[in-house]
C-alpha cells in the first residue's frame, strides 16, 4: 500500500514567500519596521517576540535554510536560529496569545502569496 504524504507548507502556497516578505508581513501585523526586526539587541530580559516570529516564519512557511535566515537577521551561527524556532515551537504550545498571533500571520502570508 502506498505511503501517504502529507504536502509541505509551501506547497499550499502557490509562490513560496521570501524572507523579505516574511518580514514585511511580520512587521506589519506587529507595527514594526524592517530595522526593528532584523536588529540584533542583546541584553538581560530583552525579548524581541516580532523578531522571533518573524525567524521561526521564516523556517516553517517559507521553509528557508538555516544558512539563508541567519546573515538576514544578523546571527553569525546557523545554531542560533534553530535555537529560535524550536524555542518557538515550545512557546506556541504554552502561550495562545503567541499561537494565535502566529496563526494570524500565517494566513495572512497564505492570504498574500496565493
Amino acid at each position: 500500500m502506498p505511503e501517504k504524504t502529507r504536502p509541505t507548507k509551501t506547497a499550499l502556497v502557490a509562490n513560496t514567500p521570501s524572507i523579505e516578505q516574511m518580514i514585511k508581513l511580520v512587521g506589519q501585523y506587529f507595527d514594526k519596521s524592517k530595522r526593528e526586526l532584523v536588529a540584533l539587541k542583546r541584553g538581560r530580559g530583552y525579548q524581541n517576540k516580532p523578531r522571533h516570529v518573524a525567524i521561526y516564519l521564516c523556517q516553517e512557511i517559507a521553509e528557508k535554510k538555516l544558512k539563508e535566515i541567519a546573515p538576514v537577521f544578523g546571527l553569525g551561527q546557523v545554531n542560533s536560529v534553530s535555537y529560535v524556532t524550536s524555542r518557538m515551537r515550545k512557546q506556541l504550545t504554552e502561550d495562545k496569545g503567541l499561537r494565535k498571533d502566529v496563526e494570524a500571520i500565517s494566513h495572512l502570508i497564505y492570504e498574500t502569496t496565493t
